[in-house]
């Protein structure tokens, strides 16, 4: 799917599969598309997303970004899976948080940097 797609687009929410794991309340991991900007993603979205970012980060060597975001209820989430501009939307682990520097150097109290690897990895 690309941004210029004329269908009706809704951006894969990638759950948690570990039943040892538990998805954080109200928390995602949103994925944006390059050169997707926070305030184009909040117009698409039609709600100020600032206030639910924990965390902005860049994508290695790429125009794009994804961001931590908390306190999205369900009516927020399917408007964030909406945007053409995203990418994709996976759950947030509940885990073990901590602030050592992540693979990337990126220093984190919200985003359990294990997570952090593996979904860079994985986008």
């Amino acid at each position: 799917m690309t941004l210029n797609s004329s269908s009706a687009y809704k951006a894969p929410l990638i759950k948690i599969d570990d039943p040892g794991e538990a998805h954080v309340h109200g928390a995602y991991i949103v994925n944006l598309f390059t050169g997707h900007t926070l305030d184009q993603h909040s117009t698409a979205v039609g709600h100020d997303m600032q206030p639910h970012v924990g965390r902005l980060f860049p994508v290695h060597d790429e125009n794009r970004f994804f961001y931590t975001g908390h306190n999205i209820d369900g009516e927020l989430l399917d408007l964030i899976r909406m945007d053409k501009g995203v990418k994709s939307v996976r759950q947030e682990r509940q885990g073990h948080w901590h602030t050592e520097s992540c693979a990337y150097g990126i220093l984190s109290e919200r985003l359990n940097c294990t997570t952090l690897f593996q979904y860079t990895c994985a986008i």
